[in-house]
């Protein structure tokens, strides 16, 4: 990996140079940072962080108090950087102090309720704090300090920050009596050393990592959560042992993770009796069980405003479902528990579920609060069926799940134990988007009638965009997803499908004309029949460090028909287009049948990822569908 980056500037942290040289190493740190990262207004030259493990005096809890400190360099004059931490209920921040030579001062903090869209998270909270710069190589050391009153809520620990990073020292002091595990994670390509040493005063095992020139975390688009990507340490608390000789479990396996959120439940007096009313009216006249089941679903998706929260690991606890049916939002805990309780009152047999969304790496081999960032309800069906149901996904039909939870293990409560299974995956032909048009060729445009087809993720997407925009503009996001604002494109009529109907799929139908795809030379007619090339832009840069996850499998279909005019005939087509890859598939194709000209097109990544290994073939492929779509159906007299 070469020399450090750190390395420039650890004689003045830990001899204490002269003025001259702290300006000399800052200056060559500064150098290589700029060089490295021109685009990083700030980086941290080193940061070290320190977990020690100690049992509470009255020997009946396991407590941990963390140290960070940081030694941040600015890459820009006159700026400004703002560094903020997160604490909640079961943790909160002791100290966060600059250090400007030997005198500490505490840091001007902005300390409060995390909130979201004006809705305040009582266990959530953060302390921001700015860190101003005059010049461009000034450096600033920070310390932070924070005190975890119950180590299950530390998990996982990430060597990577925003910024870029020169050397990041991580350990880990965990005295003989506590047992706690320390998983690691992507360690592979990132060259992280490590030893396991003992404390000569204390003779507690100390645990170090040190990784060196680390990018901040990147901005990629479409990319998988960074535990599947970024190194980390999962850490387990398994338990411990007081100087009595009393045994202490916290989390050791996942007996005890469900034993843990089940006591949560448990705690939640959920008032069902207040939801009478909206059962039995949300029900009536359904006959069927399904019919039920869909009924209640639905009303929640509609009816429960959504408050995402995301990897909150402090409020597991779910609200009442009184509480989040009275003020009509909640967070995916609340909606869950509010669905459950409405399917009991109608007689079915509810359960709470548990799950880490794709987002998250790990199984329930793992017994960490890290595994789980999501709730649903699973409804266990007279027929041995489980229907699973996610509340959060407005405008998910029942039977269908998001692509986030597809293929994720998920954990259902059943008493004092648990039942684990996975959520089905679909095949990417449930996401199927399909274009058609009919065409004639009129003068200098292109006129006929076109149909989109949307199921799946994209039908999901565009009925919450749809019902998240102001009546009177509806028609106008519509129009958008048709004509994508091209002023060339003139639309004559449009009609779709209902939008309050997430069992269909949602279609769109049009006639219109376009300008502009038809020019006349001589007795050639050149034409341009592809009016949205989908995928045209969609190269992924080489030094992208994951690979690449849609938000969906992906499934799209092209047709186009071209009905030619009376004394012409096809002189150039362009050359058909098949591309097999081990991750996606590329076909273009035309042909004549009679006087119609059609023209196909198909792209598919069925798992929805493209893995880094393939980048060059997903660039090269899309290079030739660039170069397909350039060339032009010529016709001729």
């Amino acid at each position: 990996m070469g020399a450090s980056i750190f390395s420039l500037s650890i004689t003045g942290l830990v001899f204490g140079p002269s003025k001259a040289q702290a300006q000399a190493a800052n200056n060559a740190a500064f150098q290589q940072f700029k060089k490295k990262y021109p685009e990083a207004e700030a980086a941290l030259i080193n940061a070290e962080t320190r977990y020690l493990f100690q049992v509470h005096e009255k020997g009946r809890a396991l407590v941990v108090n963390e140290t960070h400190s940081e030694n941040l360099i600015s890459l820009k004059a006159a700026h400004s950087v703002v560094r903020a931490r997160f604490f909640d209920d079961n943790s909160n921040l002791t100290t966060i102090a600059e250090l400007r030579g030997e005198d500490r001062s505490a840091l001007k903090t902005m300390c409060g309720n995390y909130q979201s869209e004006g809705i305040f998270y009582s266990d959530a909270k953060i302390c921001a704090y700015q860190l101003d710069f005059r010049l461009a190589g000034d450096t600033k050391r920070t310390v932070v300090e924070k005190f975890y009153g119950d180590p299950k809520y530390l998990t996982a620990v990430y060597f990577h920050d925003p910024l870029p990073v020169g050397r990041h020292r991580v350990t880990f002091e965990i005295p003989a009596d506590v047992d706690v595990e320390l998983k690691e994670f992507n360690f592979g390509a990132f060259g992280i050393k490590k030893k396991i040493t003992k404390n000569p005063q204390t003779g507690n095992q100390v645990h170090e990592y040190i990784a060196e020139n680390l990018a901040g975390f990147s901005r990629d688009d479409n990319e998988p959560g960074k535990s599947h990507v970024y190194p980390h340490i999962l850490v387990l608390s398994k338990g411990f042992v007081n100087k009595k000789g009393e045994k202490y479990k916290i989390i050791a396996n996942t007996d005890d993770l469900y034993g843990w959120y089940s006591s949560l439940t448990k705690e939640v007096d959920n008032q069902a009796t207040t939801l009478n009313e909206i059962v039995q009216k949300t029900i009536v006249g359904k006959t069927t069980d399904d019919e039920k089941i869909k009924a209640l679903y639905y009303w929640v998706q509609d009816n429960i405003r959504y408050i995402a929260f995301e990897d909150g690991l402090a409020g597991f606890r779910p609200e009442s479902a009184a509480k989040v049916f009275q003020k009509r939002y909640g967070d995916c805990k609340g909606m869950a528990n509010l669905l459950k309780e409405m399917l009991k009152i109608a007689g079915f047999d509810a359960r709470l579920t548990w799950i880490g969304t794709q987002h998250i790496a790990y199984d329930y081999s793992v017994p960490s609060l890290a595994m789980d960032n999501h709730m649903i309800c699973t409804v266990l069906t007279k027929n041995g069926q489980k229907l699973i149901l996610d509340p959060t996904e407005k405008y998910s039909p029942l039977g269908e799940h998001a692509e986030r939870i597809q293929n994720r293990p998920i954990m259902i409560e059943n008493g004092d134990k648990f039942m684990l299974e996975k959520v089905p995956a679909a095949t990417h032909e449930r996401n199927l988007k399909r274009y058609s048009q009919n065409l004639k060729i009129e003068g200098d445009k292109l006129v006929g009638k076109g149909e989109m087809s949307f199921k799946g993720e994209s039908r999901t997407t565009i009925l919450n965009y749809v019902h998240n925009t102001k009546k009177n503009s509806q028609k106008e996001l519509i129009e958008l997803i048709v004509n994508q604002a091209d002023k060339n494109f003139d639309l004559a009529k449009l009609e779709h499908s209902d939008v309050n109907n997430r069992d269909q799929a949602f279609t769109i139908n049009y006639d219109f004309s376009l300008a502009n795809k038809v020019s006349q030379f001589d007795n050639d007619v050149y034409v341009e029949l592809d009016f949205y090339k989908s995928f045209a832009n969609a190269e992924l840069p080489a030094e992208r460090l994951s690979d690449c996850q849609f938000d969906e499998k992906i499934w799209q279909q092209s047709e186009v028909k071209l009905q030619m005019p009376n004394g012409l005939k096809v002189k150039h087509l362009p050359a058909p287009l098949a591309v097999n890859n081990p991750d996606f598939s590329l076909k273009v194709s035309y042909k004549v049948e009679g006087s119609t000209l059609v023209y196909e097109k198909e792209i598919a990544v069925p798992s929805g990822k493209i893995q880094k290994a393939n980048f060059k073939a997903w660039n090269d492929a899309l290079a030739q569908l660039k170069k397909t779509y350039e060339d032009q159906v010529i016709l001729t007299k």
